[in-house]
């Protein structure tokens, strides 16, 4: 943490110069008999290289002293953490580029990842967020807030994409990497939102969902976790200027993207008309029925029907809720025009026989664009 890449240490009658880290290889993981050159790289403590400037002797009690130290040039725990985790800074790299001294092969190496961090959507491979807020929205669904643990800027994203997080839901178990929709807005840069469904099993026998279970129930604030750049073409960036309406159809947690989606659309003030169906068990499952309000609020132009498939006895339903799906003729009449489109999200039996419905009704297979959650 303190020492220098660049710097200039005499022992006894020698002079040396910090050169670089001494990163672990896979004789580490033969000698130990596991993955231990990972465990061992996150660690940060790697040790370093250093090159010979003036030859000497080093004996048992000579004194080690710092002849010369660059405060611009980064520590050696930064170089480590910077070239080998946290590759996706472009800000960073270019602080690594300027180190001092910097050997011709490492000048190379970080030169590569920084053109990748800049071109890359977001960043390249997996980068650290904390999670600094916590919201169970209704039951069994809750939104998690990430930022960036460095306070460095989030990478924008379109509305509509998806995080892909590597976990390690079982101490024990291997890593796996599942998919969650941001469903925050795009104008808010200081963090992302994502809203994750506890998976319940039908069956006993059957387990609940493995990834769903930990992020719902194990996370909590304070909290990390690794996670790619945000991806996906479910996007209201598609929708051009000679789109004349829009129309979404979610199911449950399908509204997570769409709802990023509406944001996206109030919060740039486009013109299209936009109609939302929306398909739920019941209020108390309807997941931010307030907030597509707020914002039909702001926009007239967002046309509402919330469909309930179980709704209780004493359940009153108002202007914008009903208790059966609807008709062809009433669903014909939220169909957009040819020069339209068509967002359908949710799961993936929801969204082919809603796609084939609307395509039965008129509408083309170019108008639709789908988002399947595999439920």
């Amino acid at each position: 943490s303190e020492v220098r890449v660049g710097d200039l240490i005499r022992f006894g009658s020698t002079v040396l110069q910090v050169a670089h880290p001494r990163l672990p290889c896979r004789k580490l993981n033969a000698r130990m008999d596991r993955r231990f050159a990972t465990t061992f790289l996150l660690s940060g403590r790697l040790g370093y290289y250093l090159r010979v400037v003036t030859p000497g002797t080093v004996e048992a009690g000579d004194s080690i002293e710092i002849l010369e130290t660059d405060p611009n040039s980064p520590t050696m725990e930064a170089f480590i953490r910077l070239s080998q985790q946290d590759y996706w800074d472009a800000e960073g790299l270019d602080l690594l580029l300027r180190s001092r001294d910097l050997a011709p092969g490492w000048r190379e190496i970080i030169e590569a990842k920084k053109a990748r961090a800049e071109t890359a959507e977001g960043w390249f491979g997996l980068r650290e967020l904390e999670v600094y807020r916590r919201e169970i929205e209704v039951a069994d669904v809750v939104s998690l807030y990430f930022r960036c643990p460095e306070n460095k800027p989030l990478a924008p994203f379109r509305s509509g994409q998806y995080l892909s997080f590597a976990t390690r839901p079982q101490a024990d178990g291997k890593m796996v990497r599942r998919a969650y929709a941001i469903s925050s807005s795009p104008f808010e840069k200081e963090h992302y939102r994502i809203t994750v469904k506890h998976l319940i099993a039908e069956r006993a026998s059957t387990p609940n969902g493995l990834v769903s279970t930990f992020l719902s129930k194990g996370i909590a604030v304070g909290d990390r976790l690794r996670t790619a750049a945000p991806r996906g073409s479910f996007s209201f960036e598609e929708v051009d200027d000679d789109c004349t309406d829009v129309l979404i159809v979610c199911r449950d947690i399908g509204i997570a993207p769409v709802i990023s989606i509406l944001r996206d659309w109030s919060e740039r003030g486009k013109r299209q008309p936009v109609s939302l169906l929306h398909y739920s068990r019941n209020r108390g499952c309807h997941l931010f029925a307030e907030e597509v309000r707020e914002i039909r609020d702001r926009c007239p132009s967002l046309r509402l029907r919330f469909i309930y498939s179980e709704v209780r006895n004493d359940e009153e339903l108002d202007r914008d809720c009903r208790a059966i799906d609807l008709s062809d003729e009433e669903l014909r009449e939220f169909l957009p025009s040819p020069e339209g489109r068509i967002f359908l999200a949710g799961g993936t039996k929801f969204v082919d026989e809603k796609r084939e419905r609307l395509f039965a009704l008129g509408a083309s297979e170019a108008q639709c664009t789908t988002e399947r959650f595999g439920l």
